[in-house]
């Protein structure tokens, strides 16, 4: 309404708005126009300066290597586009989603959002919050003739976000500290049991943790589903797990941890950001992260590292392969064509690709990954042949309800009490499972 009154003035009161609304039409932006449309009209057509002025908002979470390159891709598209101008709004993943939920709530979410698959994704799908862009393929504002379907489509005919990368599950380890502590590192099918001697013997022969923080968010299921099971039924209404297996779990954490092997939750809680995780101060051998994550670390570690799959039995039942981060424009926007054509630009401009480099994960554009692959650094080659492993050992990912946030929490804050011991991993389940069946009958409730 607002946009639409200043639309109104601008035909009735020209001269007057173009001197007094600064922030959205500069006096250096009307002359310019004035000069194209009376001396260079060609100039006009190449550069899209006759085109309406739009200010996008766009909101990421990451690490500070993630922020400055897409400032950078930011900064290119606005100079190619001179009407656009981009309004960015970044921060590390903790306090993303509450700020964007905080938006949500506000009906003031920016007109491109980075969300993540999961319960995140279909959190703010179910409740259309997010716009189909599938309009927008299939009239080539956003061409995917060169990107992998995977990577857009939600169903059928629907596509509510475009996947920027593939990502997998990993341990990310610093292989000279296995070979200090006289331990191989494992090839893919080790046990658990393997997995706790290698960890214990990493943490006595050199007085560190054999691991940081294992994130039960992503390792939980993971442990469930290669033992043939899943933390929700089909329909996503209710936990579909036996007890054992949440007790056999975190039963090992606090093994881990009372030996020394696992960094606790108070050491966590002060390294965790990426770029300072214990793995890169040589505090600790491994980090449970995303294989997207590994340039990242070893840029601030500054040493080489490597990935190693998840332990386990059935790991190719366990593991899977995601989309990375997406790009979503909200169904509020009210320049969705705009975004869209940012998107674009996004995931099919190969100089916008060297920039980014894969950071949020392997590109789905075949061409691009095929122009890329002689500038991939280190990192990069062995972040796409571990993604290379996974599609070869790995199933399709399990569906998640839209409390899954909630539920998320709760284990965190179950888990918590677990490992300080006050309550046992057998109350613990117990206590999850109400809570968290709580949390589901709700959303179910109210949808």
């Amino acid at each position: 309404m607002k946009k639409l009154m200043m639309t109104v003035c601008c035909s009735l009161f020209l001269a007057i708005i173009l001197v007094a609304c600064g922030e959205e039409t500069s006096q250096d932006d009307v002359s310019e126009v004035e000069v194209d449309d009376n001396e260079n009209v060609e100039e006009d057509v190449n550069t899209g300066e006759g085109d309406e002025d739009v200010t996008l908002r766009i909101s990421w979470w990451g690490s500070q290597d993630r922020h400055d390159s897409t400032l950078e891709v930011i900064s290119m598209y606005e100079e190619e586009n001179p009407h656009v101008t981009i309004e960015p709004e970044f921060i590390g993943w903790d306090g993303y989603w509450e700020r964007l939920s905080t938006q949500a709530a506000g009906n003031n979410l920016p007109d491109i959002i980075q969300l993540d698959e999961g319960g995140y994704l279909i959190q703010y799908v179910e409740r259309d919050l997010i716009a189909d862009i599938m309009p927008f393929i299939e009239d080539g504002t956003i061409d995917v003739k060169d990107v992998a379907e995977s990577a857009y489509l939600n169903g059928p005919e629907e596509a509510r976000v475009m996947g920027l990368g593939g990502n997998a599950l990993g341990i990310i380890i610093d292989p000279a500290l296995f070979e200090a502590a006289g331990v191989d590192v494992p090839e893919i099918g080790y046990t658990w049991d393997e997995f706790e001697d290698i960890l214990t013997t990493i943490s006595d022969e050199l007085g560190i943790y054999g691991t940081g923080e294992i994130e039960s968010v992503n390792v939980f299921p993971y442990y469930l589903r290669q033992h043939g099971q899943t933390m929700f039924n089909e329909d996503t209404t209710e936990f579909a797990f036996d007890d054992e297996l949440f007790v056999d779990f975190f039963e090992m954490k606090l093994r881990l941890q009372e030996a020394g092997a696992m960094s606790p939750p108070e050491v966590n809680i002060q390294h965790s950001a990426l770029e300072d995780l214990l793995l890169v101060h040589e505090k600790a051998a491994m980090a449970w992260k995303w294989s997207a994550n590994l340039g990242v670390l070893e840029s601030a570690a500054n040493r080489d590292l490597e990935l190693l799959f998840y332990p386990g039995p059935n790991p190719e039942q366990g593991m899977y392969e995601k989309r990375s981060m997406m790009f979503g424009i909200a169904e509020t926007s009210e320049n969705q064509e705009e975004a869209a054509k940012f998107i674009n630009y996004f995931i099919n401009d190969l100089e916008v690709n060297q920039v980014l480099m894969m950071e949020r994960g392997v590109s789905p554009n075949s061409v691009i990954l095929e122009e890329l692959e002689p500038e991939f650094s280190s990192s990069l080659q062995k972040t796409v042949d571990y993604l290379e492993l996974v599609q070869e050992n790995s199933s399709p990912s399990d569906l998640y309800p839209v409390g899954i946030p909630e539920v998320n929490d709760l284990l965190l804050d179950v888990e918590e009490r677990i490992l300080y011991q006050a309550i046992t991993a057998e109350e613990g389940v117990q206590l999850f499972k109400e809570e968290g069946e709580r949390i589901l009958n709700r959303i179910n409730n109210n949808d």
